[in-house]
């Protein structure tokens, strides 16, 4: 199970989602309750282009309980893929809509991180929510400067640079948007 996770992981990382598929789903053949490879799995047909076939993945496993922040946030990701295929308005809006309703379900975790925080405030600027973005960013940012201030090497993280330059930017449209000046 765990070299199947792994190897899956290895794939995913190197660009290679469908050959993590099928490293995934034969893993789950063996595992098929495994939470991992089922979120590996989702996450792999979600950068495959096929976000609608995660959707069901990812709710099975909310409706059996696990209502984590990784199953969360990876439907709050299929969801924000899924308005590219929308064919209306009303539709896009409705997969905007549920996907920031997951990523933000996600953030109130306890113990989060700031990666499904940021998107939640994407998210919330794609729909038009302006002071919800703001919010949320400025939230994430404290969050990701809290972090760097325990541990000084986070500064140089890939991730949190490009969060804090994420919120920042967020923080920045408002400004602009909203005529303010920072």
């Amino acid at each position: 199970m765990e070299r199947c996770r792994d190897e899956g992981q290895r794939l995913l990382d190197a660009g290679e989602p469908l050959l993590a598929y099928d490293t995934l789903a034969d893993g789950l053949k063996a595992f098929p309750g495994d939470v991992t490879l089922r979120q590996l799995l989702a996450l792999a047909l979600a950068r495959s282009r096929a976000s609608d076939a995660a959707v069901p993945i990812l709710h099975d496993l909310l409706a059996q309980g696990h209502v984590d922040e990784e199953t969360l946030g990876l439907l709050g990701s299929v969801y924000k893929d899924l308005p590219v295929h929308a064919g209306s308005s009303p539709e896009r809006e409705r997969h905007l809509q549920s996907a920031l309703e997951y990523y933000s379900k996600a953030y109130e975790l306890p113990g989060h991180g700031f990666w499904s925080g940021i998107n939640a405030a994407t998210t919330a600027l794609l729909l038009g929510r302006r002071g919800q973005a703001e919010a949320l960013a400025r939230a994430v940012r404290d969050q990701v400067r809290s972090a760097q201030h325990a541990d000084p090497s986070l500064a140089a993280d890939y991730w949190h640079v490009a969060t804090l330059a994420e919120a920042w930017l967020k923080r920045r449209l408002e400004g602009l948007e909203g005529g303010g000046r920072e």
